[in-house]
């Protein structure tokens, strides 16, 4: 299946640009990080942009369109906040439940229909993603993250986040659907590199001299970036945003994988349960999913 290639390709990206921001970047402030690539992506895909066909646009891609970029920078910023005011442990499991809501966002928007098989894949992948983020031989159970949501802002911030995530997912397919995968992506993101540098220098969370401090690291994961959004959307244009989205979420397995070889980080083993619930749910979407 061309599309689940396309959702590794993705989750690969992504967690490549991750692990290059970093390495490369991570003496900048939080903002700056995500802001950097994102802005040098927009960069190659402005390159690009002129040598494509542009379709035929409707109101629905503007729709779709209009609606995804404050909704993007809106869930970066909750994001990058949250990172910010809350242990890691106790945030990132929550972007695994992305899918998982995609599941309620993709019937109400799209009318998308999973069947039992899918559901449970993309229940699994969640499921996976949530143990992967749990920082297990750090002291922290399986149930703090949950309990953490009533008093760490942090942790309700990235659950905000998820949920608009699940939103964007489902109108990046809708754009796609009313316009081409390549025209959307590479519209999208110039529009939001351009966005989130203007939102960080407004609010004060970036320094426009950042943008050339790292112009190396800046360039190689500002090309994952690009990548993976060309990725995603040829990928979402194939499968169903809840099965695309679930086996993206498989970037927490990579940068697990990534974390261990490139950064040395240790308790690796605790985090095997969690793989294999990935690994089962990407099965199970692949093999019976409809």
């Amino acid at each position: 299946m061309l599309w689940i290639v396309l959702a590794l390709a993705t989750a690969f990206f992504n967690a490549s640009a991750a692990t290059l921001a970093k390495r490369g970047l991570s003496e900048l402030q939080p903002w700056e990080m995500g802001m950097i690539p994102t802005a040098y992506a927009g960069l190659f895909c402005l390159v690009l942009l002129p040598l494509i066909e542009i379709p035929e646009l409707d109101a629905a891609f503007w729709w779709a369109w209009g609606l995804s970029l404050p909704l993007m920078v809106v869930a970066l910023y909750f994001q990058f906040s949250a990172i910010q005011l809350s242990p890691l442990s106790l945030t990132m499991p929550y972007l695994s439940f992305t899918p998982a809501f995609v599941i309620f966002t993709g019937f109400v928007l799209l009318g998308e229909v999973l069947n039992l098989w899918g559901i449970l894949g993309v229940l699994s992948i969640a499921a996976g993603g949530y143990v992967l983020n749990v920082e297990l031989g750090s002291g922290r159970g399986l149930l703090d993250p949950v309990k953490a949501v009533f008093r760490e802002p942090g942790s309700w911030r990235m659950l905000v986040t998820a949920g608009i995530f699940s939103l964007t997912g489902v109108f990046g397919r809708m754009g796609v659907l009313h316009s081409s995968p390549m025209f959307f992506a590479l519209t999208m993101l110039p529009a939001l590199g351009s966005l989130f540098v203007a939102t960080g220098f407004l609010l004060g969370r970036a320094r426009i001299s950042s943008l050339w401090k790292k112009p190396r690291s800046a360039l190689l994961a500002g090309l994952c970036v690009a990548l993976e959004i060309i990725c995603h959307h040829f990928s979402i244009a194939l499968a169903k945003s809840a099965y695309m989205l679930a086996v993206k979420r498989l970037n927490t397995l990579i940068s697990v994988i990534f974390g261990r070889f490139v950064f040395k980080e240790r308790n690796i083993a605790v985090r095997l349960s969690g793989t294999l619930l990935m690994i089962l749910g990407v099965a199970m979407i692949g093999l019976l999913g409809k």
